[in-house]
């Protein structure tokens, strides 16, 4: 059921980030303080599930090697590793059973 509010709710999402700016947050901040209880419910949900976002992420100690190139790349090294260079030797599943046909081969 359309309420009329599709716009202010899809910005209400980004306004409850905090990342709302310029005319759009005008906008909005301005249609909040008309009394639109609505989008002022939306956006106290939203806000509220962001505050119980962190407890639903496991955190994890990244490896030693991603935080190097993540240092690396924030100190100005914007050098770019081919994802091969990083990955095991081991040779891809694909490379395995795929063999160039031979009538492709002959067709040139």
């Amino acid at each position: 059921m359309a309420t009329g509010h599709e716009q202010w709710l899809e910005q209400g999402d980004v306004y409850a980030l905090g990342a709302l700016d310029g005319q759009e947050l005008k906008d909005l901040e301005a249609h909040l303080a008309s009394g639109c209880a609505i989008c002022e419910a939306y956006i106290r949900e939203v806000r509220e599930s962001l505050l119980l976002l962190h407890r639903a992420i496991t955190p994890f100690e990244p490896s030693s090697a991603a935080k190097s190139l993540i240092f690396d790349q924030i100190a100005g090294d914007k050098k770019i590793v081919p994802i091969t260079a990083v990955q095991s030797k081991r040779t891809r599943i694909w490379q395995k059973w795929w063999k160039p046909s031979p009538r492709a081969s002959s067709a040139s």
